[in-house]
């Protein structure tokens, strides 16, 4: 989900979230494989926690009117 959040704009979306005075935080298992990706989310000030055998990802975007949740 790391990768697809990636690949289909969100990052882009939060980070302009972010730069308005939203804040954005990711819950997921963090591995050497999606290192790269976690990274970018930490890049643009994403608050991004590490949860051991974590099967899935929850993210929330919050500007106080919507949010969005992804499970895998």
């Amino acid at each position: 989900m790391l990768v697809f959040a990636n690949q289909f704009g969100l990052t882009n979306k939060s980070k302009a979230l972010i730069e308005k005075g939203g804040r954005v935080r990711g819950i997921t298992e963090i591995s050497s494989t999606y290192l790269d990706v976690v990274q970018g989310f930490l890049g643009i000030g994403e608050d991004v926690r590490h949860l051991d055998q974590c099967r899935g990802e929850f993210k929330l975007v919050s500007d106080k009117r919507e949010s969005i949740s992804l499970v895998s």
